[in-house]
């Protein structure tokens, strides 16, 4: 019975056994797909199918669609459904013939649009079988159709091999897509080919292949233009930045570019006309169609409330589309990307969610045994990594303290007979060396006690290497495995709600479920200026931004207001260095967003001082530094740029805030920035703004790690004194001016930095980036004195 269940379920209604007076196993379900193209008011035309495999099995063909009309044809033919302008595809199963057979999928062809005939023979199944990988994308990799992928499979040298197996596997009467040899082979000449492609496009022009990739943004014109290039759709919706109130009616939907338009024209594409924000400042949410799990709040956290609203749209959309993609519909030429919008009621969600229910639990009986058998050796891995780990602390502390070395436990004693054969070589390079006269070893094959200086640091580097070798080992392999376990939860989480004819063709749609899972991307977008600024949130400003004339023992209050919490950073940590040695810090718990906290300080001393608020949630990190000038005058510099992709050296500076002004009207627009700087072993931090007044760049405290944990620099040290970020902005019109302030919380310290415009970068590559300082630069500076 499950078998018959199963066959009725994954025709899904669709199939039409024609020919010999066949009759249905079961009576089939509502055509859910036919109703679906019915309320989108898109023909499902009939073609009929010829099916010419070497095969004795009883068949059943599919295209995933019923035909209109229905009628009976001669043996060997069926009457298969194809919407009009969509590319499709008709597959060929064998009908069980007890409840213990399985259904096997024995060969497929592909339905163009404006086909009325197609046959399914050995050919089709090896050109499906190569070019219809959903890994493939054969536009991006330069090809105009997948007609063209087709005459390229079959000039490839082993095709012809390919079709033969494919033959002999068919009069065994045995499935081509279940041999492994041949699912090797088809996969081998895919490789060769998209290989070949990619060798031959342009260098500017890569496959869209990583998997979370985000939609891009851009100013076109009077609008914000959002790019979807992934496999996956999104939805688009915005609030006002300092207030929290949403501020459109409806989300916007960007359909995955898989289904839409990746066969044809490219990515989809929205423009949005942002309005309603008093101050023209928007944080603007993406959200994939993935179960995300934003549960409402009622208003206590306006962002989780936006992302529970998206998410629900971009999912009940992603399922439909999934649906069609899955099931071999590919919109052709003329089919605009929102034709699903018409049918996107519950009704019909719902009901091809229930069409691959029953299937989907058939197929996915032992994902639970699955899932235990890849936890038990994730486990094994970790405990494996954990013993290299702490194997290799040991080694450390020993190479750090001579004293260890020549203990009687030491470590380096018991690795001499592992590298023996190393340690012969460095006895004859010692001797040639002159640093030995006689043999490292005793009669009985130990070390000599009085080489123990010249043996042991050796041997406890080598063990060092191959501790760190095991290590990366592990990680890779621990990585992969837990790769492997997410889809595989993903699967049992969601698998049953996935709204696939066939369930074959669902584990990709889980994949990208499961890689995009409680994922959102946020940016801090200001029309008047034209500035785009990536955040997960949560963010803060606080009041006042700068004290310029400040009096000695006068206390003053900062307000700290935290915008865009969620449920999970509601519960955050601020702390904060006021720049004269004083220091403090508190856990919140916010009962809704926006959250308001406040400080006071009163400084004893005059001078110039940067109070630095941080704020941590979870992963999340953000800070602010506060100018305060006591009785003193501020520190500032103009600066002119008029020349790019040469560097231009700024004033070293050192204690106190620096703020520097950079000109840059003589600049092109687009063109791209980089800084470079040296803080030497003293810490300072370095923030750029552009516009002025919009954060794009915080370097964190920069310095020696030996400072970690000094009160002046909250949060920790972030990198070495030395460093190089590139693309942290691009020009944009009318905004001719930039800023860097660098803060030195110690009177000890000193710091230089240069800036770098470049012209004629790709779009792609706007966002900071560290970067190894590159050579000019480093021939610049000066070797790092201590200060």
């Amino acid at each position: 019975m499950v078998a018959r269940v199963l066959l009725g379920v994954l025709m899904a209604g669709m199939l039409v056994l024609a020919g010999c007076g066949r009759q249905a196993a079961v009576p089939p379900p509502r055509n859910y797909f036919s109703e679906f193209f019915q309320q989108a008011s898109i023909p499902v035309n009939a073609v009929t199918v010829n099916v010419q495999l070497p095969t004795s099995l009883q068949l059943a063909v599919t295209s995933g669609l019923k035909p209109t009309p229905v009628q009976t044809l001669s043996a060997g033919s069926y009457l298969v459904g194809s919407p009009e302008g969509f590319y499709s595809v008709a597959k060929a199963y064998s009908v069980p013939k007890n409840d213990e057979d399985p259904i096997l999928l024995l060969g497929a062809a592909l339905i163009k649009p404006g086909d009325r005939q197609v046959a399914i023979d050995v050919e089709s199944t090896a050109i499906h079988m190569v070019a219809y990988w959903d890994w493939i994308d054969w536009v991006m990799l330069g090809l105009p159709s997948l007609e063209a992928a087709e005459n390229l499979v079959r000039q490839h040298p082993r095709y012809g091999e390919l079709v033969g197996r494919i033959r002999d596997a068919l009069l065994r009467n045995q499935s081509p897509y279940e041999d492994e040899e041949i699912i090797s082979l088809s996969a081998e000449i895919a490789g060769d080919l998209v290989a070949d492609r990619i060798v031959s496009l342009p260098n500017t022009v890569e496959p869209q292949t990583q998997h979370r990739a985000l939609p891009t943004l851009s100013f076109v014109g009077s609008g914000l233009e959002v790019t979807n290039n992934t496999a996956i759709t999104w939805a688009v919706g915005w609030m006002d930045y300092n207030e929290e109130r949403i501020l459109f009616s409806r989300a916007e939907i960007l359909p995955e570019a898989d289904l839409s338009l990746r066969w044809l024209t490219g990515p989809s594409k929205k423009v949005l006309g942002l309005s309603g924000s008093p101050g023209d400042r928007y944080l603007l949410c993406l959200v994939p169609s993935a179960p995300g799990g934003w549960a409402p709040t009622n208003g206590n956290f306006p962002l989780q409330d936006l992302l529970h609203v998206l998410n629900g749209e971009a999912t009940r959309r992603g399922w439909v589309e999934a649906g069609l993609l899955a099931a071999g519909f590919i919109p052709g030429v003329g089919v605009v990307a929102d034709f699903a919008d018409a049918a996107l009621d519950q009704d019909v969600v719902s009901m091809l969610a229930a069409t691959a229910n029953a299937g989907v639990e058939v197929y996915l009986h032992d994902v639970d045994r699955s899932i235990q058998e890849t936890q038990d050796k994730l486990n094994l891995h970790r405990i494996k990594l954990q013993a290299a780990r702490d194997a290799l602390d040991k080694i450390r502390a020993e190479l750090g303290d001579p004293n260890l070395r020549k203990s009687e436990d030491a470590q380096w004693k018991k690795l001499a007979d592992k590298y023996k054969a190393q340690l012969i070589e460095l006895q004859e390079t010692y001797k040639k060396m002159g640093k030995l006269s006689g043999s490292l070893f005793n009669q009985d094959g130990s070390v000599n006690k009085r080489y123990y200086s010249l043996v042991g640091e050796p041997v406890l580097k080598w063990e060092a290497g191959s501790l760190r070798r095991q290590i990366v080992l592990e990680e890779w392999a621990a990585q992969r495995i837990e790769q492997k376990l997410g889809r595989l939860k993903g699967i049992k989480s969601f698998g049953r709600f996935l709204v696939v004819p066939s369930v074959f063709d669902a584990l990709a749609f889980v994949y990208d479920v499961v890689a995009y899972s409680n994922l959102y991307a946020c940016y801090e977008v200001r029309t008047n200026s034209r500035g785009i600024r990536y955040t997960l949130g949560p963010n803060m400003e606080v009041t006042p931004a700068q004290i310029s004339n400040g009096k000695k023992d006068e206390t003053y209050v900062f307000r700290i207001k935290v915008l865009h919490l969620i449920e999970q950073t509601a519960n955050f940590s601020l702390s904060w260095n006021f720049g004269d040695g004083a220091t403090g810090s508190r856990n919140v718990s916010a009962g809704r967003s926006p959250h308001e906290e406040s400080i006071s300080h009163a400084y004893k001393d005059s001078g110039a001082y940067g109070l630095t608020i941080q704020l941590t949630a979870g992963a999340n990190k953000v800070s602010q530094v506060i100018p305060i000038y006591i009785e003193m005058p501020e520190q500032s510099n103009d600066y002119n740029l008029n020349i790019c992709n040469v560097w231009r050296a700024a004033n070293s500076g050192g204690y106190g805030i620096t703020r520097d002004d950079w000109d840059i009207s003589a600049i092109p627009d687009g063109a791209v920035f980089d800084i470079a700087f040296d803080t030497y072993s003293i810490p300072d931090r370095i923030f750029v703004e552009y516009p002025v007044g919009t954060q794009v760049l915080d370097t964190g405290w920069r310095g020696d790690s030996w400072y970690n944990g000094d009160p002046k620099y909250p949060g920790g040290i972030s990198g070495p004194g030395m460093g190089q970020f590139d693309n942290i902005f691009r020009k944009i019109a009318g905004q001719d001016t930039f800023r860097v302030i660098v803060v030195g919380p110690d009177t000890g310290t000193a710091w230089d930095y240069r800036i770098r415009c470049r012209t004629g970068t790709s779009s792609q590559s706007l966002g900071p980036a560290e970067v190894s300082p590159d050579p000019e630069v480093q021939r610049l500076f000066r070797p790092n004195p201590e200060r």
